[in-house]
């Protein structure tokens, strides 16, 4: 038993370093790094359950849980680009900025229908209204700082040549289980193994929901960063 027990512990101890070193310092559990910044794969998880939970229950029950897991993490390695180009280029945004665009953006509706809005045509969880409104207002900044006089296909491509310099001065690595980086349209794209994550099937009633396809937009809150 005692041999055993030697054997055990001596082929955890040889097969411990090749775990660790197959991984990237600080992505043990992280869905996403963008240089040392780091995304949880806890907070893709309780952002994409709240998605769903603001998406309505209509909605849900045909939501696409991988295609919305996918987008936050795309959504997260967007603004962290944004991030540091804006620190590169001296732009910023205020806070009466993002509420004057979210007060526009309210039209007739209440919050709770921007919300929802958000949530279904962006992957949007509530609480990360105010900064997905702070990068849209961030992005427009950028495109006429990069080309003043550009049309808005030409800053357009602009700031996606700004994102792809950035991503790979910092380097994106994203976890398998949601995909690939694509920086030529700045999304995760699926991999080969479906994503299936217990906690994203989760609606408000408690119940699994199915998963054949995302729903149709219908109008949107403001233009995607």
């Amino acid at each position: 038993m005692k041999r055993r027990r030697i054997l055990a512990v001596t082929a955890l101890a040889l097969t411990l370093p090749m775990v660790l070193t197959a991984c990237k310092p600080g992505q043990a559990g992280a869905a996403a790094l963008v240089g040392t910044s780091r995304l949880a794969e806890s907070t893709v998880q309780s952002d994409t359950q709240d998605t769903i939970t603001a998406m309505g229950p209509d909605a849900a029950a045909n939501v696409d849980n991988a295609t919305i897991m996918q987008n936050t993490v795309s959504r997260w390695v967007r603004h962290e680009l944004l991030d540091r180009i804006a620190a590169e280029k001296d732009l910023s945004v205020s806070a009466g900025e993002v509420d004057a665009l979210i007060a526009s953006s309210l039209s007739a509706g209440t919050r709770k229908d921007l919300e929802q809005a958000a949530a279904q045509q962006a992957s949007v969880p509530p609480a990360e209204l105010e900064q997905y409104a702070h990068d849209v207002l961030l992005e427009r900044k950028l495109g006429a700082a990069l080309t003043p006089d550009g049309s808005a296909d030409q800053q357009q491509a602009a700031i996606l040549a700004r994102y792809q310099k950035v991503a790979k001065e910092e380097g994106v690595t994203v976890s398998p289980r949601y995909g690939t980086f694509d920086e030529t349209v700045l999304r995760i794209t699926p991999g080969k193994n479906d994503l299936s994550i217990p906690l994203a099937s989760q609606v408000a009633t408690g119940e699994p929901s199915p998963s054949p396809s995302a729903p149709a937009p219908s109008t949107s809150p403001s233009a995607s960063p």
